[in-house]
């Protein structure tokens, strides 16, 4: 089931449109956007819960825990305001896709680096709301691609989500966000790039363990690099909790429901997503 929000009556003029245009709308949001929204990350930041609260998170095989979801957009290429949100829902711990749902919309908030639980958080949490309206698949845990707590004011798309939708909330993204709040030991993003390339190569070859932490300027543990999946030569993936899970737990969930790099989840809705905009607009999809 998918419903076009805005993009299907604007296909045919999309050769109108340039990616400029959406240049020129990124270059025209000032500071004082960027500190609305971080008053507004600081605000909802009051309400996020690093805690287990369900009694299957304290299970060390998460008894209990029986349907699980993942939530990803893609977008139209050349066009970065029109998105598919797809949010998959699967059973644990089998894995097996029993719903899916996209919603085809406008995204109305331009992209800012940290801050993209603005951007993308509204149509995600349209397509996760109408599943739990007009089904009776109620996700216990939200696998999202993206960052949680690993962000530079502690509150990414992952805590987003977690504290608008009221579920446990897990992010996983598949490149480390650098910002300056965990450089304390480096000089420039670029010497802090190859200590971390330096880092996931061992933690290939085995001489570092296959979790590693990635802390702030307080020492404090804001994610981990994990290597997941069957495939060992993969690069890690970088997991951090959102909403109403601890870190541990996020670790743990992400590894059981990992089948190759990317958590099953995550995979999934990326993968509908990206199939819907195949089917439905060719040729104006994001590889």
């Amino acid at each position: 089931m998918a419903e076009a929000e805005s993009i299907g009556s604007q296909v045919s003029s999309h050769h109108k449109d340039t990616v400029s245009d959406n240049d020129d709308w990124v270059a025209s949001i000032d500071e004082k956007l960027k500190q609305r929204w971080e008053r507004e990350q600081q605000k909802l930041q009051k309400e996020l819960v690093l805690e287990n609260r369900e009694v299957w998170q304290n299970d060390s095989e998460f008894q209990g825990l029986s349907v699980i979801a993942g939530a990803d957009l893609s977008f139209i290429k050349g066009f970065e305001r029109d998105a598919a949100a797809c949010v998959v829902v699967l059973t644990y711990p089998e894995l097996k896709v029993v719903h899916s749902d996209v919603i085809v919309g406008e995204i109305d908030a331009p992209y800012i680096p940290g801050f993209l639980g603005f951007r993308e958080t509204p149509l995600i949490l349209k397509c996760l709301k109408r599943i739990e309206s007009k089904t009776d698949w109620r996700p216990q845990v939200l696998f999202v691609d993206g960052n949680g707590t690993l962000h530079p004011r502690g509150f990414g798309l992952a805590c987003h989500l977690g504290v608008q939708s009221g579920i446990p909330c897990v992010g996983v993204a598949k490149n480390l966000y650098i910002f300056d709040s965990h450089m304390t030991d480096y000089k420039t993003k670029s010497e802090h790039k190859m200590a971390h390339r330096d880092m996931v190569s061992k933690m290939k070859s085995g001489l570092l363990e296959s979790e590693q932490p990635i802390r702030n300027d307080d020492g404090v543990v804001v994610g981990k690099a994990i290597l997941s999946g069957a495939n060992s030569r993969a690069n890690p993936v970088y997991v951090s909790p959102g909403n109403l899970v601890t870190m541990a737990t996020s670790v743990t969930l992400t590894r059981a429901v990992t089948r190759f790099r990317v958590c099953e989840p995550v995979r999934q809705a990326d993968i509908i997503s990206r199939q819907y905009l195949r089917d439905n607009y060719p040729g104006l999809i994001n590889s």
